[in-house]
């Protein structure tokens, strides 16, 4: 009985102990709570809105041939693509990482899909080796890469493949024997393209002709055909300028394009309330070229736009342009939008060398006073 009161009696006191410091923590005064007086929100990044995760990013709807749909959250959007559906396959609705998403021949277990992503994913050989572990087949180096076909793409070559194995599924969590996989992947723009069709061999094999028809059709829709009006999420349309080009696809933004032959870009994105205000984001952008901040009297005389029937603020600056690579571009002008877009804040940003800026200054109004939003 001694012996057990000896172990027992250092942890009671060790419980005594830890009560007496919670009490005091809690209670004595050197540790009140302190009042938070200054709250930092987070804004976005002069021409990229914040890092999301995956399933943010790439926020879709359910009409198959449809833009990426605008998130809650901060979101924006890629160009939408068009193609042919083959004859016999089934659009079915997209998901978070399938802009085209279609039941080949039928059968439920045989499909066909689209993904655009942002960065090179490791590059061209890691791609084509994950399909290939998927299809259980050992990697393959450079030089086997260097010997695969090329087929074009959305304009560009893409590498071709066609694996038959037993299918493990992108999880490594099914054994589906003799079923065949054919894709494309591209990897250009900072960006990745892969479209690939898997299922039974059987039937694949009798399908691979119309996805070839399939990739084939595929295309940017509305702008990049040269068409005076686009649009994107959430039903916003807007007319693209004479002499502008649409450019690749980027994550997060609602449309890019260039101007000036190239040497101006103007990118447009949404992000979800205010963004971390008209005065951070005004002053982030004077900071990266190079100028001192706006006082409020300042802010307040800039000029007003409408855009969305609601009052924008729109600002030109000049200077020395450091953008997110950290390299300075000297010589630039800057335009800015900041406008309301319901519970969300839209930003037009242009910038490029001042004598081809000063070009498309007009062409810049133009663009932002068009927006607009169907409904």
């Amino acid at each position: 009985m001694k012996n057990r009161f000896q172990c027992l009696f250092p942890a009671c006191l060790l419980l005594l102990c830890v009560a007496a410091a919670l009490s005091a923590g809690c209670g004595g005064e050197s540790n009140a709570r302190r009042e938070i007086t200054e709250v930092r929100q987070a804004a976005p990044d002069d021409l990229a809105p914040p890092r999301l995760s995956t399933a943010d990013r790439f926020s879709t709807g359910t009409n198959p041939h449809g833009a990426m749909g605008m998130g809650a959250t901060a979101s924006a959007t890629t160009p939408r693509y068009e193609w042919e559906t083959p004859e016999g396959w089934e659009e079915l609705p997209t998901t978070s990482m399938r802009l085209a998403n279609i039941r080949v021949a039928g059968d439920p277990s045989a499909e066909c899909y689209l993904s655009v992503l942002a960065g090179d994913g490791g590059g061209l050989l890691a791609n084509i080796n994950r399909w290939r572990a998927q299809m259980d087949l050992e990697p393959i180096d450079d030089a086997a890469l260097a010997e695969l076909p090329r087929k074009t793409l959305l304009g560009g070559e893409a590498v071709y493949v066609s694996l038959r194995g037993t299918f493990r599924g992108m999880q490594g969590d099914r054994e589906e024997a003799d079923y065949l996989l054919v894709g494309l992947v591209a990897v250009r723009g900072g960006q990745s393209y892969f479209v690939r069709m898997t299922g039974p061999a059987a039937i694949v094999e009798n399908e691979v002709d119309r996805f070839d028809a399939f990739c084939a059709s595929l295309r940017e829709a509305a702008a990049a055909h040269g068409l005076e009006t686009a649009s994107g999420a959430d039903g916003l349309h807007w007319d693209a300028p004479e002499g502008w080009e649409l450019a690749p696809a980027r994550p997060m933004r609602l449309v890019t394009y260039r101007a000036g032959g190239g040497a101006c870009e103007c990118r447009a994105f949404v992000l979800s309330g205010e963004a971390g205000g008209l005065a951070a984001n005004i002053n982030r952008w004077r900071e990266q070229m190079g100028q001192a901040p706006l006082s409020a009297d300042e802010l307040a005389a800039l000029p007003r736009w409408t855009v969305f029937g609601r009052e924008a603020v729109y600002v030109e600056i000049a200077g020395d342009y450091t953008g997110m690579s950290g390299d300075k571009q000297p010589g630039q002008l800057f335009f800015g939008l900041v406008a309301p877009f319901g519970d969300s804040t839209l930003f037009v940003i242009m910038v490029g060398p001042e004598a081809a800026m000063a070009q498309e200054r007009d062409h810049f109004a133009a663009f932002c006073q068009s927006m607009r939003q169907d409904g």
